[in-house]
C-alpha cells in the first residue's frame, strides 16, 4: 500500500493532479499500468490496493485515472518530505 501511496503522490507532486470534486477528491492522470510501474508492484495488485483504498473512501477508480482524497494526499506529501 506504501508505494503505491508514494507513487500517487510523486504524481501529484509532477502536476498530474488537475482537478477536484465538491467532495473533496482530486483526479489524478494514470493508468493502473503505470501506476504499477511507478510503484515497482503488478498491475493487479494495484487494482486490488485501489480496491481497498475504494472502501476506505480514499480513492476512487476511474476511466483515465483515480480520484483520491485530498486531505489523505496531502498528508502523505508531508510525511514523505520529512522522510527526505
Amino acid at each position: 500500500m506504501e508505494r503505491l501511496t508514494l507513487a500517487l503522490a510523486q504524481l501529484v507532486r509532477a502536476g498530474r493532479g488537475s482537478r477536484r470534486d465538491d467532495r473533496g477528491y482530486l483526479f489524478v492522470r494514470a493508468s493502473q499500468a503505470e501506476l504499477a510501474a511507478l510503484a515497482n508492484l503488478s498491475r493487479q495488485t494495484v487494482n486490488e490496493l485501489l480496491s481497498r483504498l475504494a472502501g476506505q473512501h480514499r480513492a476512487r477508480p476511474a476511466y483515465g485515472g483515480v480520484w483520491i482524497v485530498t486531505d489523505w494526499i496531502e498528508r502523505t506529501l508531508e510525511v514523505s518530505r520529512v522522510r527526505c
